[in-house]
């Protein structure tokens, strides 16, 4: 994939909520592409490891969840298995996790 934009986003998290649709793989992919690693939220865990599996085998990091981003528990699972992975989650807003 060749994105439009020059933009480093190595050593960042993009958890990209709708992951696996038409539009959020698109966005994970480019978004890996920029060196971020990814996380994939979405329903179905099938689409997920898809889309997962896509950018691993260009040699990027990708994991996915499935989840319901409008249940709380579902997020701060989430939440609490990426600080686990990953120890600098510059982007998350705090307040709405809580």
């Amino acid at each position: 994939m060749t994105i439009p934009f020059n933009t480093d986003l190595s050593g960042k998290v993009a958890v990209v909520t709708g992951g696996s649709g038409v539009l959020g793989s698109v966005l994970s992919e480019a978004l890996a592409e920029a060196g971020a690693k990814v996380a994939v939220l979405a329903r179905t865990q099938s689409k997920i490891d898809r889309v997962v599996e896509s950018i691993k085998s260009k040699g990027h990091e990708a994991i996915g969840y499935s989840v319901d981003v409008l249940n709380k528990d579902d997020l701060k699972r989430v939440r609490e298995d990426l600080k686990g992975a990953v120890r600098h989650l510059r982007y998350f807003n705090q307040r709405r996790w809580r």
